[in-house]
């Protein structure tokens, strides 16, 4: 039903559709809410898709988290939720609409040098800061698409929560904006979910074969089998849960595990792609991605910290070690934390 919705139609008789954009796992519609209160008229409205929302636990699971996510209220680096609402008989958050796309737009490009990713990593863990202290443990999905970068370069953080709806899933699929609002690619065509948790289970759902890895696991782990080439970016939900090119060691162990150490091993690796303008490491596969963030070490950084800044490319590239480090105790241990280090080099960075 959500992939016939176009400019023009209505959703709950309230929310006027004038652009729709179909990320990886979701439909975004930006739309004029004709109930809206002074000052939110035009908003986005972000769904799952119809996949996996194919019944009532599921649909149940995504109107919490997204009520977890409005629970964190406003903060300038975080993408508000404004609310959830049930709109012919499904769940929508309701979110404030960023202009200006996410940071996968900026990566490579000349806006970003030293200083600004250092200000957008500053504003990241503001955000993350403020998650925190409202009790978000992990957000446990850091990536370039998750972070908006409004014109006036504002990062915001988005999807919180968001990850956790797919836990008992696997979806195996190329990185695509699915945190951007609006959308630069065109709209393509799904990928296959295969759903562990039998209560999701649809007979016609998936088409890709897929074996569970244990038998004793109350949530199964598949694997699955394709003939075409892979892409460094890839997700995989469940027991290994995050983006792989992203994740921090321990989530290909025991996502369970999980902490904001892995958000920072995750933001480390955002940073050293907003330096480098490419990852630090680029498995072909998520078997290839768990052995290098598991055991081998990341390149330096230094070569990409360039002119004016040269004299600090081993400062920039200690802290960059330091998020990435393999064992979580090695790592900075909060946001606040890193924010200081981040500061200092910016500091430093400006002549101060």
């Amino acid at each position: 039903m959500q992939g016939s919705l176009r400019v023009g139609d209505w959703i709950g008789d309230r929310f006027e559709i004038f652009d729709v954009h179909e990320g990886g796992m979701s439909w975004v519609y930006v739309v004029h809410d004709h109930r809206a209160a002074a000052g939110r008229a035009v908003v986005a409205l972000k769904t799952l898709r119809d996949d996996l929302l194919g019944n009532r636990i599921r649909r149940t699971r995504f109107a919490t988290e997204c009520r977890l996510w409005v629970q964190l209220g406003h903060h300038p680096n975080i993408v508000q939720a404004h609310a959830v609402e049930i709109l012919d008989g499904r769940p929508f958050v309701v979110l404030e609409l960023v202009q200006g796309g996410d940071l996968v737009r900026w990566i490579g490009t000349s806006r970003l040098d030293l200083l600004q990713a250092l200000r957008l990593g500053i504003q990241f863990c503001h955000g993350m800061e403020h998650a925190g202290r409202q009790g978000l443990n992990c957000h446990r999905d850091i990536k370039p698409g998750n972070l908006m970068v409004t014109e006036d370069g504002i990062l915001k953080i988005t999807d919180f929560g968001l990850a956790r709806i797919c836990e008992e899933m696997i979806a195996v699929q190329p990185e695509l904006p699915d945190g951007s609002i609006p959308l630069a690619s065109a709209p393509r065509a799904p990928q296959a979910i295969v759903f562990s948790d039998p209560r999701d289970r649809a007979p016609q759902v998936a088409t890709t074969q897929a074996r569970p890895t244990t038998q004793d696991q109350s949530t199964a782990e598949y694997a699955l089998a394709s003939d075409g080439p892979e892409n460094p970016r890839l997700t995989r939900i469940g027991v290994r849960l995050g983006t792989g090119a992203y994740m921090a060691p321990e989530q290909f162990v025991d996502a369970a595990t999980a902490d904001v150490r892995a958000d920072i091993y995750a933001f480390g690796v955002v940073l050293f792609e907003m330096l480098a303008g490419h990852l630090p490491f680029a498995g072909r596969s998520i078997e290839m991605l768990a052995r290098q963030h598991t055991k081998y070490a990341p390149p330096s950084a230094a070569p990409f910290v360039v002119r004016p800044y040269a004299r600090m490319a081993g400062a920039v590239d200690q802290v960059v070690q330091r998020c990435l480090r393999k064992d979580p105790a090695e790592r900075f241990q909060t946001m606040v934390d890193l924010r200081k280090a981040l500061q200092a080099l910016l500091a430093r960075a400006r002549g101060k």
